[in-house]
């Protein structure tokens, strides 16, 4: 007896397929900047005039929309599907517009089924880039953005940390025992300006793209895009990391 596949799986897949690259912006532990650096390069791209969207997959803690100063008071207009508010040029979705905030209690199965209802019910259309920013660590949604994407490229987000260090081995592990290329890795909140595993990444055949560092304004920049644009962070971005994106693109 055939099982017939979840509809929401193949509504996803066809909807996914409309857009050319998928970053998944990926990090071993949480509080390094990934939802700063995937917001940040969201705008970027989309003042190089590319096609792009911002999916906060960070089912029960999404935050993104308080880095674009998006609020929750708009709503996507639904339209055989749901369509993404436009942020600063950026197609933006995410779970806080209808949590409202509220705290959602998720686990296991729940969180792998909002995900698919997320992607099943957003009308993308063409898009250049989609990046998402995923929760930290190796969990239900990156197996979901696994499941449903087509060739994803992982972009990971680490800080000059020995534990981050060993938790970036792992998710290099799994990413390429899945047959997963990573795009590249970004060091955030850095105290030196040059990576001490930089020899490190390479054994685990990471390229190093960008060693960020540590700008107390940035913070004060948040809610603010045009003032996160004017960082030395979204410099950095900007000339080391963007080319790339823009590359596959």
């Amino acid at each position: 007896m055939r099982v017939r596949e979840d509809p929401r799986v193949t509504a996803a897949r066809r909807r996914l397929k409309e857009i050319k690259v998928i970053v998944p912006v990926v990090s071993p532990k949480g509080g390094v900047g990934k939802t700063l650096i995937s917001s940040m390069l969201a705008l970027i791209l989309a003042e190089r005039g590319l096609r792009v969207g911002l999916l906060d997959l960070d089912i029960t803690n999404p935050t993104a929309h308080l880095v674009l100063g998006a609020g929750t008071q708009i709503l996507p207009r639904e339209e055989r599907g749901v369509v993404p508010p436009i942020i600063h040029g950026v197609k933006f979705m995410s779970p806080a517009y209808y949590s409202r905030d509220a705290p959602l209690v998720l686990r296991g199965a729940g969180i792998a089924d909002a995900i698919r209802e997320l992607l099943a019910i957003t009308v993308w259309g063409a898009l250049d880039v989609l990046l998402l920013d995923m929760p930290p660590g190796l969990s239900d949604e990156m197996l979901e953005v696994m499941l449903l994407s087509e060739s994803p490229k992982p972009l990971l987000v680490s800080t000059q940390s020995l534990l981050s260090l060993h938790s970036i081995a792992r998710i290099s592990k799994m990413l390429g025992d899945s047959g997963i290329s990573v795009l590249g890795l970004i060091e955030n909140m850095a105290l030196t300006p040059y990576s001490p595993f930089k020899d490190r990444y390479e054994e685990l055949g990471l390229s190093l793209l960008a060693v960020l560092p540590f700008e107390p304004g940035v913070e004060e920049a948040v809610g603010r895009p045009g003032d996160l644009l004017g960082s030395g962070i979204a410099l950095k971005l900007r000339e080391l990391v963007a080319p790339r994106i823009v590359g596959l693109a």
